[in-house]
């Protein structure tokens, strides 16, 4: 079978696990679309109800931030409004392509303009956003190989069909039953998953010998996610792919110490690199960066959750993204090679009862809310991560970034 229906495929099955008869949106880039019409005609193939294709353009979003102002940037369609809420009521499956083509389009485009597109677009789809965060519909964030993306990763004179060599072990395209494969995967996520729930951790401590020190609470009860998400219906589901992580939604008020940031990163579409952050009693109250800071404080201003955790997530060293030794410059790949943490909303699956509660009853459970979500990769191969219990007693969980339970 031919490498791109293969991925389709993985994506379909694996990622949404589209029924017959649901209907699909698929969310791309300009130079994605081929990818995305392949994706819906094998939907087609596989019984799907109806395939939308909808496209994110970052060079129009510069045009727009260039000669708009004010009101302007608050402007958000009707019909999309609708969209998202028709979506959401008829259960539609929902497959978002990194837009690694053009990640670098709006890197000196205005902050402030940035940020406010930012918002209004989040509180125009926020009956969209907060279903897929309480999966009660099947998503799935991929990325699709280009020349682009080839050059950022391998250099000047790379092309996609490198790229494709690099990421086939990784989306486990190298295996006889690609499938199959990620279905074994999933379930040894699951298994460390159940362990960790085991421990009924209080809090969770970040070291590793170069500055960063962070303690994180974990409210009682809360669940530890991976390997994938269960819908209403029971059906199981991958929302990214790759994955390499588990993860928790932390006690929003109880953050505190210092934290380098490992990677670099896109923070509303402009580039981040070196930065760090200095939380207390749950907020960020000091950060810097390298690169990037003026777009980074404009992130934080956000909303009030912006400042606060809404995931913690542990990931091994060995995982093959880490071991392909490449900054990918996608969140999506990079996250799962390093554990990570996340400024903006948690997920309410991660707590008791999450799913059914308000914003207000979640934020008294410890999870914070927010318009956004962004996450930082904070593990390297120096990382150590003791958890404790209510007790006190101290368990380590990771040393120099890999996982000792």
């Amino acid at each position: 079978m031919d490498k791109l229906q293969e991925y389709a495929d993985v994506i379909l099955t694996s990622g949404v696990n589209l029924k017959k008869g649901q209907k699909l949106n698929i969310a791309c880039s300009y130079g994605s679309y081929g990818f995305a019409r392949l994706l819906g005609e094998r939907a087609y193939d596989q019984g799907a109800g109806f395939v939308n294709i909808e496209i994110r353009d970052n060079y129009l979003a510069r045009a727009r931030a260039a000669n708009q102002e004010g009101a302007q940037l608050e402007y958000f369609p009707l019909f999309s409004q609708v969209q998202s809420a028709q979506c959401v009521s008829e259960e539609w499956a929902y497959i978002s392509i990194d837009n690694t083509d053009e990640s670098h389009v709006l890197k000196d485009a205005d902050a402030d303009k940035i940020q406010t597109m930012t918002k209004t677009s989040r509180k125009g789809r926020d009956i969209l956003l907060t279903s897929l965060m309480k999966d009660k519909i099947p998503w799935n964030i991929v990325a699709f190989p280009n020349e682009t993306w080839a050059k950022e990763v391998l250099g000047d004179d790379a092309t996609a069909e490198e790229l494709w060599k690099v990421l086939k072990p990784i989306l486990r395209l190298d295996q006889n039953d690609p499938v199959a494969a990620w279905r074994e995967h999933s379930e040894t996520l699951r298994r460390r998953c159940r362990k960790l729930e085991e421990m009924k951790i209080d809090s969770l401590r970040f070291t590793d010998g170069d500055g960063t020190d962070l303690y994180l609470g974990i409210p009682k009860g809360s669940k530890w996610e991976g390997g994938g998400a269960l819908l209403p219906d029971g059906r199981a589901f991958m929302p990214n792919i790759p994955t390499e992580e588990v993860f928790t939604t932390p006690d929003r008020l109880r953050t505190e110490g210092f934290v380098k940031v490992r990677k670099p990163l896109q923070v509303l579409e402009t580039r981040v690199e070196g930065a760090w952050f200095r939380f207390k009693a749950g907020k960020v109250v000091e950060f810097g960066a390298e690169v990037g800071e003026e777009i980074l404080g404009k992130f934080l201003a956000i909303d009030e959750g912006a400042t606060m955790l809404g995931e913690i997530a542990l990931v091994d060293g060995s995982s093959k993204i880490a071991e392909s030794g490449k900054l990918f410059g996608s969140i999506l790949f990079d996250e799962n090679a390093s554990s990570h943490m996340a400024l903006g909303f948690g997920f309410p699956g991660s707590v008791p009862g999450g799913d059914a509660m308000t914003e207000d009853e979640l934020r008294d459970a410890g999870c914070n809310t927010s318009m956004v979500h962004i996450d930082f990769m904070i593990g390297w191969e120096k990382t150590n991560v003791t958890a404790m219990d209510k007790s006190g007693k101290e368990i380590t969980i990771m040393k120099d970034g890999t996982f000792v339970i």
